[in-house]
């Protein structure tokens, strides 16, 4: 009997230790698991959190309308051909602009697709100047804005109405626009009488 008894502790003991590694393997695999989904879950919100950017989806740029000190400049931008960088008007209404020399508008006026320098720098902020001075030329009394979009992130000027030349002007701030660093596509939309028109830059605004 006690050789028996002594057989089968040792045949316990040995089966236990056999156990232990498997136990111990479980064991660890179980944490490589936690640990792998936590860094994983860690990830996802990290992504969210970069691309959800709180407060900065949509919003207005604050800007400033052209005293008679300092508008000549822009003026003299408006009058010129528009450049390569902004959609060329609609020539069979190029006449409307100047038979017109009040703000209001024809009743039967068609729409002249915005064109003009949608923004003087399109490379601010680095080493560069970050103030912009943007114009759209479109039909007399129209009403025009400009946006900016990345991604799922609209900007844009304020909606203002042209003056007797079929212009309007906006002084603004990349510091205090609330662009981000990156390109943004270049909008101006011009509306009038239940028509609207959009004229896309064909050069990106690069903030630094």
């Amino acid at each position: 009997m006690l050789k028996l008894n002594v057989s089968q502790r040792a045949y316990k003991a040995h089966d236990k230790i056999k156990t232990m590694p498997k136990r111990k393997a479980i064991k660890v695999s179980r944490r490589n698991v936690l640990l792998t989904s936590i860094a994983l879950l860690i990830v996802i919100f990290a992504v969210y959190l970069f691309f959800r950017s709180p407060g900065t989806k949509s919003g207005t740029i604050p800007s400033t309308n052209p005293t008679s000190e300092n508008s000549a400049s822009l003026k003299n931008q408006a009058s010129k051909a528009p450049p390569q960088s902004s959609s060329a008007p609609d020539t069979t209404q190029g006449s409307d602009k100047t038979q017109s020399n009040t703000a209001s508008p024809a009743i039967n006026s068609s729409l002249i697709s915005p064109y003009g320098n949608f923004v003087s720098n399109h490379h601010p902020g680095g080493n560069n100047p970050t103030s912009e001075a943007s114009v759209c030329n479109t039909t007399v009394g129209a009403t025009c804005y400009i946006k900016f979009i990345k991604n799922d992130v609209v900007k844009k000027l304020t909606e203002q109405n042209t003056d007797s030349n079929g212009a309007t002007y906006w002084y603004w701030d990349i510091e205090t626009a609330g662009l981000s660093k990156g390109s943004w596509i270049v909008e101006a939309i011009a509306s009038l009488n239940g028509q609207t028109k959009t004229s896309t830059d064909s050069l990106k605004l690069e903030v630094q």
